[in-house]
């Protein structure tokens, strides 16, 4: 079996042996957060996302209760009426994105948001870590 995971590439921990069928290929998995991402990219049928990765893609820690009540905060029409925009009933965000370095992570997030109904343009930029979001 291979030393490194499958879908962000960082060492599996020995005893691991979850895998995942991507194109007829049982690949193997480090932890059951790749598992279920490659899993999720495998039903949504976007396995290009393997084709066009550039770079690992590294372990995310999970938010903590203070940095999700900030997420929250979001949700306050007067806090979106500084960073969201309004042009003929499109609604439009220019966000950061922490931690996005390769093309197929922003052709995820690109493929994923567009499958939203309400969405009408995404648009990652790797290269000054922003997206910008348009929706009715």
């Amino acid at each position: 079996m291979a030393a490194n995971c499958f879908h962000c590439l960082e060492p599996i921990p020995s005893g691991f042996t979850q895998t995942v069928l991507i194109e007829q290929t049982a690949q193997p998995m480090c932890c059951v957060g790749c598992e279920a991402v490659a899993e999720t990219i495998v039903a949504q049928g976007m396995t290009d996302y393997y084709k066009f990765r550039t770079v690992r893609a590294g372990k995310v820690e999970q938010l903590v209760p203070e940095q999700l009540k900030l997420v929250e905060s979001y949700d306050n029409p007067d806090i979106q009426d500084e960073f969201i925009s309004e042009h003929n009933d499109v609604s439009e965000v220019l966000l950061t994105v922490e931690g996005i370095t390769c093309a197929a992570c922003a052709w995820l997030i690109e493929t994923q948001l567009l499958k939203l109904g309400s969405i009408k343009r995404v648009d990652v930029n790797t290269s000054t870590n922003r997206a910008m979001i348009q929706w009715d």
